[in-house]
This record gives structure tokens, C-alpha cells and sequence, in this order.
């Protein structure tokens, strides 16, 4: 079984300043998980410290979506859909998946 994070900065990658209030970038989350056929997860609020291309560091209000053994999950091409949809929709110069191998008791 496995654990997936998936973080995402608030910041907008142009403006690096954050452009969406809370809920609504918060709801386009959900939106593409959803969409995605993700029903089963949890989000967590955090900081994120970034480098961006450009050089500049930022730290910023994040979200972390956190999804234990999702469906489809095991093709890399759909894990690319995902994060690809998220930078779109929320202007993000990158998104971060990690997985981690997890043991449910």
C-alpha cells in the first residue's frame, strides 16, 4: 500500500503573491481531484519553502493533499495528468508528488 503527497504552493509563479482566496484555491483542489476520480483524501495547510527558476526563494502558504492508495495511481502518466492540471489551474510553476511505501494497521 502506498501514501502520496501532493504539495502545492498558493503563490501565484507570476506575481509570486497569492492571488486566490483560501477557499477558493481550496475548491479548484478538490475540483481536480475530483475530477480525477479522487474521493478518498485529506489536506493539511503548511508552509512551503521554494526556489523558484528564476532563483528566487519564497516561503509560502502550501497546501499538502494526502491520498493512501488511490486507485490508477500506479501509472506514472495519469500521477502527470494531475499535477500538470494543478499548475495550470493554479499557475504554479511546479507541483510535488512524493510516495511513500506505508503499512495500514
Amino acid at each position: 500500500m502506498y501514501k502520496y503527497n501532493i504539495y502545492v504552493g498558493m503563490f501565484d509563479k507570476d506575481t509570486k503573491q497569492q492571488k486566490l482566496s483560501n477557499q477558493d484555491f481550496l475548491n479548484k483542489v478538490r475540483q481536480v481531484m475530483r475530477e480525477h476520480k479522487n474521493t478518498d483524501f485529506t489536506i493539511y495547510k503548511c508552509k512551503g519553502h521554494y526556489q523558484h527558476i528564476d532563483g528566487k526563494i519564497v516561503c509560502e502558504p502550501s497546501l499538502n493533499i494526502e491520498v493512501i492508495d488511490p486507485q490508477n495511481w500506479t501509472n506514472e502518466l495519469y500521477i502527470n495528468s494531475i499535477k500538470r492540471e494543478l499548475c495550470e489551474l493554479l499557475n504554479q510553476e511546479s507541483v510535488l508528488i512524493t510516495k511513500q511505501q506505508i503499512e495500514v494497521l
